[in-house]
């Protein structure tokens, strides 16, 4: 919620270096800025992590639509979302794209250059699920043109990045749009206690002869 919230109310805007000399107070610059209530959010894959984040943009008062073709019948009726049955139904015309699907041969840059083409040019994407779900060359030049008005992405294609355009434009401050996190939506430091936790755990289950809870396959 963090970075869609980065994302939807413009805020990398208020970065010193976002602004002309004795331009920071010109509030024009703000203009674009949608108001959070009525707007719609478009949520790819909505396994636990995409219904949580559902539930939190419901707060601040945003539509939620999604996909996730393998999420049962009537879970848009016990969440209050409206389930689509496409990926271009689900980002014609939505305001801001969050990602949370699995990375497979069938996601791996399911959000490339055609399918960001569907998005509004006010619209905004939040990847916090796996890098490859998005072709980051794509999403370079969407950004750059001012096809797509803002990203924020926690994870990318190669970890750490080698040679990445994205990430190489960031760190020069040529897209005042973009906002990169190093894979850390997930932590906290009661999620690391719980991590290592987990881990130890799992260990114990090898040593006694049982099956893991959590294998790596």
């Amino acid at each position: 919620m963090a970075l869609l919230l980065w994302c939807l109310r413009d805020l990398g805007a208020a970065l010193p270096t976002a602004a002309r000399p004795g331009a920071w107070w010109d509030v024009t610059r703000f203009a674009s800025i949608q108001r959070l209530q009525g707007s719609t959010l478009a949520v790819l894959g909505f396994g636990r992590i995409g219904q949580a984040t559902a539930r939190r943009a419901q707060s601040f008062g945003l539509n939620v639509r999604w996909y996730d073709p393998y999420v049962p019948r009537g879970q848009e009726k016990v969440t209050r979302t409206t389930r689509v049955e496409s990926l271009p139904d689900l980002l014609q015309g939505c305001d801001a794209l969050s990602i949370h699907c699995s990375l497979n041969d069938e996601t791996r840059h399911l959000i490339d250059a055609a399918a960001l083409a569907l998005l509004p040019p006010h619209a905004v994407v939040v990847n916090t699920a796996r890098g490859p779900v998005i072709d980051e060359q794509a999403l370079y030049e969407a950004l750059l043109t001012g096809r797509l008005a803002a990203a924020a992405i926690d994870v990318l294609e190669l970890e750490p990045p080698v040679d990445d355009a994205l990430f190489d434009a960031y760190l020069r401050g040529d897209l005042q749009n973009l906002l990169l996190t190093p894979h850390v939506a997930w932590y906290s430091q009661q999620s690391a206690r719980e991590l290592r936790r987990k881990a130890a755990e799992e260990a114990g289950r090898l040593l006694r002869g049982e099956p893991p809870f959590n294998p790596v396959t």
